[in-house]
């Protein structure tokens, strides 16, 4: 009988997270071609959410090398 691995929660909404940012990036873009304001709205937003969960993330990560470095570890 062949194993089916069942995904545990945190990646079914880590999926579920990435799937609904595509749909609001694809909805802001064609909100934005048609010249509506909620398309620029929507894209302010979605730049605001990728910036505090990437951007911020990069800067703890690289804080945690340089400490790492500096105490000669």
């Amino acid at each position: 009988m062949p194993h089916i691995t069942v995904p545990n929660l945190p990646e079914t909404l880590t999926y579920s997270l990435l799937a609904s940012l595509a749909i609001e990036a694809l909805l802001a873009l064609l909100l934005a071609v048609r010249g509506d304001w909620l398309g620029v709205v929507l894209a302010l937003v979605l730049a605001a959410i990728l910036y505090w969960f990437v951007c911020r993330q990069l800067v703890a990560v690289a804080s945690a090398r340089s400490a790492v470095v500096a105490s000669g570890s």
